[in-house]
Formats: C-alpha cells, structure tokens, sequence
C-alpha cells in the first residue's frame, strides 16, 4: 500500500510543482471538424462535423471541461451525431510565446446517434485529440488537431478519425514564460 501511495505522490507532483506563472483559467474552443466513421464491418462514412468545448486550467499542465459536439453524415443513409462529453487536457510540452501542444481525451454520451451504414451506435462517445494552439494574441489561438472517435457498442464499435481546426477564446492570464518583452502586468508587448 505504501509503495502505491508513493507511486501515486509521484506521479502527481509535476502537477502541484510551483510555476512563475499563473495558470490560463478558463478558454473556449470552437472547432469545425472533417471526419470519416468506420462501423464495424461496413464501409465508413465521411462528413463534417462542429464541436464547442470549454475547460478550466487549474494547473500549467492539466486542465479539465466539457463539450457538445456534432457531425453529419452524407454517403449511404445521412445521419446526424450528437454527443456530450466531459474530458481534459495535458499539456506535456508546456507553454512557449508561439503555442502549445496538448493531448485531450474525453468520454460521453451519444445524445442522438442516427444510422451511419444502417447500422445504429450505441449510447457511449468518446474522443483522443493531439492538438496544438497558436496564439494569435493574448486573448485568441488557432486551434489545430487530428482527432480519434469511439462510439459504442464496445464489443464491436464504431470508430472514426478526423482533423480539425477551430478558435480558441482564452480568459485570464496565460502561461507563458517571462520575456524581456513582457510589460510588468504580465501582458505581451506588441
């Protein structure tokens, strides 16, 4: 039990460690989304897709949110997703004045899963991002990622691969590391 304690302690402190700066709090991603579904043992269907998701950045690396997505399919019958999710954030890399990588997971519900192939998913969502931002100013970034879908029924699911690109609003102060340009209220200098 000890050795699991301090297994967990360690694992755990690069996200208690102290930063100079203080974490971004709060942003909001808008995010449209180009996707192809595989149902199991059907040919896929491709269509875009939109998806908000909001989180809050308790630490430098780690961040925690929920989101709404939405994607239409067009080839055989067109159908509709809806999903709900909660999720969260790593961001391995850190913060640099140019962007930041970040690795988001989620997992949810299928408010509203149409037939995709004539086939029907299940109740379950869920989704792996690698994404980066490129801040475009203090308060807006240019959200990028590839992204990977997981619908029920787990036995034998429905999965699907995307790409998208979005906006990202920012509110609060941004972790990024201390420059010279940098004016003493810790906004960028342009």
């Amino acid at each position: 039990m000890r050795r699991l304690f301090l297994l967990g302690s360690l694992l755990l402190f690069p996200l208690s460690a102290p930063c100079d700066e203080p974490p971004q709090r709060f942003s909001l991603d808008l995010d449209l989304l180009g996707h192809l579904i595989l149902p199991p043992g059907a040919g896929g269907s491709f269509g875009p897709g939109a998806s908000v998701f909001a989180e809050w950045r308790p630490a430098p690396v780690l961040s925690f949110g929920t989101g709404l997505g939405f994607s239409q399919m067009f080839d055989g019958p067109s159908a509709s997703l809806v999903s709900w999710d909660l999720g969260g954030r790593l961001y391995p890399l850190g913060t640099t004045r140019e962007g930041e990588w970040y690795l988001q997971g989620t997992a949810g519900l299928a408010l509203e899963p149409g037939l995709v192939d004539g086939m029907k998913p299940g109740s379950f969502h869920g989704t792996a991002v690698v994404g980066y931002r490129v801040f475009m100013s203090d308060r807006q970034a240019l959200d990028l990622g590839a992204q990977y879908e997981l619908l029920s029924p787990f036995r034998h699911p429905f999965q699907g691969m995307g790409l998208r690109i979005g906006w990202s609003f920012l509110f609060g102060p941004t972790p990024r590391p201390a420059s010279r340009d940098d004016t003493p209220d810790g906004t960028l200098r342009r």
